[in-house]
Formats: C-alpha cells, structure tokens, sequence
C-alpha cells in the first residue's frame, strides 16, 4: 500500500474529512436521523423538498389537520419544517417551492412530541405532559401554575394568542396507546387521559390558525379526537399521498452523484438500477395509485451502498412483538382486500391484524376502488424481513438468522426444484418447539408460505377460484405451481386441485404439488407432484 493510499485509508475513517470530501465531489451530507428542518439546512444537508404540499396545507386562513404514517417516514421533519415556517424564518426556506409564495408571518408555536411522554402510570403521564408544556412557555419567557396538563396546555394556548393565533403541531400522538397496547385496562386510562388533555384544542379552538396531529394509528384518533370532528384527516387523501416518502423523481433530482456512484459501485446499468431500487424499497401508497419509496432505506443505501433491510432492522418497535404474540395472526391472511371504513373503525387495542400492520408500515394499499383496497406488504425489503421475524417471534424458528433455511429455498425455486423445498419445509417443521405446533392443515400451509416470503419468493396464498381457495401459488416464467396441504394422501390433495379447478385461470405449464401431513408426527410424511 502506498503513503498515499495509506493515509486516505486513516482519513476516510475521520466524519470531517469524509464531509469535506462529499462536498468536494459535489455531495451534500444524507440528513440520516436528523429531524430537525434547521439543522438539516443549516448543516448543509440533502433535502427533499416537501413544501410544495405544505404550502396547499398553510395556504388556508385557518387548517385542522391528522396524518397518519408508519415510523421513520418523516413524520418529525414534517412537523419541524412547519415550526420554522410559522416562526417566520423565510431564510432557511431559500430554494424550496415554498420560498416566494409563503409571507412567513411570525406566529407563536407550540410543538410536542408524545414520543417523550412516559405512561408507565398515569401520575407519570401527566407529569411529563406538563414538562413539555413547561419547555415551551419556557421559551416564550412565560411563569404557568396549574397542576393538571389540560389546564395547563389551555392556559399556555390563551397567553400564546393574546396578540395572534397560533399554531400547534403534535407528533406521535398515540405513542403512550402503543407503548401499552397489550394492557387493554391500562390502555382505556392512558385513553382518558389523553382524551381530556386534547379536548382543550376544540374549547380553545378559537385561538388556534393552524393545528397538525400525526401518529402509527388511525384507530384511536376515533375516540381521542371524536370532539374534533372538523379535523381533516390527509390519511388517505389522494391530493397528499406523498406529502411523506420520496417519489422517483424526488431521487433522481436530490441524488444524482449519488445514484452514478451506487451504479457505478455494483455495476448496474440505468434500468436495472432503477428496478432493483423500486423492487427493494419503492411500493407505499396511502391510495394506490401513487407509490413512494421509504426515505430510511434510500438514505441508508446512498450511505452504504449496498442494497439491504434498513428499515425494517432499524428496530421493530416493541408494540409489534406485543401486538403479534397476543392475537392468533397467521400470514396467510395479511394479504387481503378489506371494505373502506377498514382502517378506522376500531379502537388500536381491539383492530384486526392487517388493519393494524397497515397502520404500522408493514402492509400497504396497492389497488383502490370507491368501496374497497387491496392490501399487501410494500417491497421486498419488508416482505422478507416481515417474514423472518413473524417466524422467530412466533414460532422461535430462530435458525433462520443464519439464513441457510431462506437461501436454499430461493435457489429451489429458481430452479424449479419442488424436492428440495419440500425438504426446507419439513426442516423448519421440525426446528419449531412442540409446544408452538397446531394440529390443523392451515397451520403448516402458512408456516411454508412465510418461509417462502422471507426468502423473497413471489408467493401467493388462498388464491381464490369459483369452486374455492389454493393454499399457495407459486408463479414462475412458463410455468404455475400449485401446493395443497392435507392430513391425508398426497393424491387426496391432487384430487382437490384438479376438482376446484385451481389451475384452470393459468395459460402456463402446471405442476399439482398435493402434500401429506402427519398431526401426530407433526411434518410432511409423503408428497407428490404431478404436471
């Protein structure tokens, strides 16, 4: 290695010089876990421009607003560029859309985040709902005496507008809710709570020009905010669906050193990059019509430039594992097509598993009609890692970390070899606790099914017929393989295929796989596959 060489090596581990670097080559730092709209600017950070659709929510005289979307999407940036437009710092907006259309009137803000708040008791979540408050009129150099947060949030809101409305803006409302989701008695008093401390926004409404709510869940915006009733949920607005997330076209235009290095880097030409990216990372859609990619994921793979589950190994917030080992979720049924009130009918605590895991992320709309959505995991990224982790925490399939169980099942399928997916399958069967198994073909079928998606094959379960329903569907190039699981002869189970017609939709060359379980054995005794 050269002097030359050696020393870049020492450089390049050094976060200034690696910056200088970046700005030479004409790259801006990626804001990664940088929330704060001043910063990012400031620091001489990348950033996305969102204020074209934040203009259309500040243009009105007056704006009541909920959004909901999954963690790490923005949600904070959002809020945050908000506060210092409202502040009136017009500099930091220089070269966004907003910039020569917004009069950046200087209003009084209060801006809270409930991911601060603690509700291990309701003593404690009170206490800290005040210290919040506290900081604020800390800033605003005002002395506030009342002991209980409501109060005291009204008192603050009433010496905040003496001169001018103003604007209030909360995130992660319904944190305390998650952090307690399996505690249903201790969820309805955090509910309460947190119902009287909001309800001074409708009784002080008067005073306020401008308030935005975002959070996970729509669920509990129902009975938190129910007094709130002219608050205009931008959840499922078309007109705003991708006021969150980044569009192709905003990554084409905010990184394209940045894509030529990537590409560069792993050899992929202009196509296949962009449908390597979209397949990883694009597939969120609050309509489904428009798709945007998970910010997270492409910051992380810009700064590490290799594709890999960055969002989804982020952290899987612990609300989830509660939420998976308290209902009987099975993967089979995640993908689906549910009516249009699906997502908001239900307290958070009480919603069913797909509206739950659309709330946090983890499914996604990809087609609408007026009436109804249909609804599936978004990417690849979230696919496999969904998957892996459904199994572990449910079923402790740990040996999946290694990844041999999910590796020689890809290799299987893209070679077309049912012999040794059937043995992947009865490998799990057996590395999965006694005590975790069910004696019912539904439970086998979905176990192999959510192996084959956290290997990321294009796996389809319960594929509807007119006589009935396949218990996986495997679609590849020239050919469709269809897999039925029975607790009786292989040939029984071919018999069905054939008899429900499964196979009669697919202008492809077919392949029967009729699979033959033993309950007492608890794996696959016997199978058959017949073209």
């Amino acid at each position: 290695m050269s002097i030359k060489s050696f020393i870049e090596k020492l450089l390049s581990k050094n976060k200034n010089y690696k910056r200088k670097k970046n700005i030479q080559e004409g790259m801006k730092d990626l804001p990664i876990g940088i929330q704060d709209f001043k910063d990012i600017i400031t620091g001489d950070f990348v950033y996305v421009d969102k204020t074209k659709p934040i203009y259309e929510l500040v243009k009105p005289d007056k704006g009541v607003y909920f959004l909901s979307r999954p963690r790490r999407f923005g949600k904070s940036l959002t809020l945050s560029t908000l506060e210092y437009l409202f502040k009136g710092e017009k500099e930091l907006f220089e070269g966004t859309y907003i910039y020569d259309k917004h009069e950046f009137e200087k209003y009084p803000v209060i801006k809270l985040s409930m991911s601060l708040v603690e509700s291990q008791n309701t003593k404690r979540l009170r206490d800290t709902l005040i210290q919040q408050l506290e900081w604020v009129a800390e800033d605003y150099g005002l002395k506030i005496n009342k002991d209980s947060p409501k109060m005291y949030f009204g008192e603050l809101i009433r010496k905040l507008s003496r001169e001018k409305n103003i604007a209030i803006l909360i995130d992660e409302y319904d944190k305390p809710l998650l952090d307690n989701i399996n505690n249903r008695k201790k969820t309805n008093k955090i509910r309460r709570e947190l119902r009287s401390f909001y309800s001074i926004l409708k009784e002080l409404g008067k005073h306020i020009k401008f308030l935005f709510v975002t959070g996970i869940s729509k669920f509990s915006k129902v009975s938190i905010f129910s007094e709130l009733n002219q608050m205009d949920d931008l959840t499922l607005d078309r007109n705003f669906s991708s006021i969150l997330g980044y569009t192709k076209e905003d990554i084409a235009k905010s990184f394209p050193k940045r894509i030529k290095k990537i590409r560069e880097r792993l050899g992929l030409g202009k196509k296949e990059f962009w449908d390597k990216l979209q397949k990883w990372y694009n597939g969120y859609s609050w309509n489904g019509e428009d798709f945007v990619y998970n910010p997270f994921s492409i910051l992380n793979l810009f700064k590490k430039e290799k594709f890999e589950n960055y969002w989804f190994e982020s952290g899987t917030p612990t609300f989830i594992t509660d939420y998976m080992d308290r209902l009987n979720i099975r993967t089979t049924e995640l993908q689906t097509e549910v009516d249009s009130d699906f997502f908001s009918a239900y307290k958070i605590e009480e919603a069913p598993a797909q509206s739950f895991l659309f709330q946090a992320g983890y499914l996604t709309i990809k087609e609408a009609t007026e009436n109804s959505y249909v609804i599936d995991f978004p990417n690849f990224e979230v696919q496999t890692s969904f998957n892996k982790f459904f199994l572990e925490a449910k079923y402790e399939l740990t040996l999946l970390k290694s990844k041999p169980i999910r590796d020689q099942l890809l290799e299987s399928y893209n070679n077309n070899n049912i012999d040794d997916m059937i043995e992947e399958f009865k490998q799990a069967y057996s590395a999965i606790p006694h005590q975790k198994h069910v004696a019912k073909e539904g439970f086998y079928d979905s176990i192999a099914y959510t192996l084959l998606l956290s290997a990321g094959v294009d796996a389809r379960a319960e594929e509807s017929t007119s006589r009935g329903d396949s218990d996986i569907v495997l679609e590849k190039d020239d050919r469709v393989f269809i897999f039925e699981f029975k607790n009786d002869k292989p040939e029984v189970a071919i018999k069905q295929i054939k008899e429900k017609g499964y196979g009669e939709k697919y202008d492809k060359k077919k392949f029967f796989v009729g699979i033959e379980l033993d309950f007492d054995k608890r794996n696959i005794v016997d199978y058959k596959v017949e073209s």
